[in-house]
């Protein structure tokens, strides 16, 4: 049998995998979500400054307070 880490998986349907292509698809799916926790991780402390809005007023013209 071929390398699994290297074979497409993601075309043949979900009831046609043996349990060894199954056992493959979970790790690259939990890999890939530890990539995304430790990526999060990093997005969350750099966060963008928060924008001011000011109220709406009826008949203000634009670009004027």
């Amino acid at each position: 049998m071929t390398d699994l880490s290297q074979r497409d998986l993601s075309r043949i349907p979900e009831h046609k995998l043996s349990a060894e292509e199954r056992q493959e698809l979970k790790r690259r799916y939990d890999e890939f979500i530890g990539i995304l926790r430790r990526k999060s991780g990093l997005l969350e402390a750099v966060k963008a400054p928060e924008k001011k809005v000011r109220p709406w007023v009826p008949g203000a013209v634009a670009g004027k307070p």
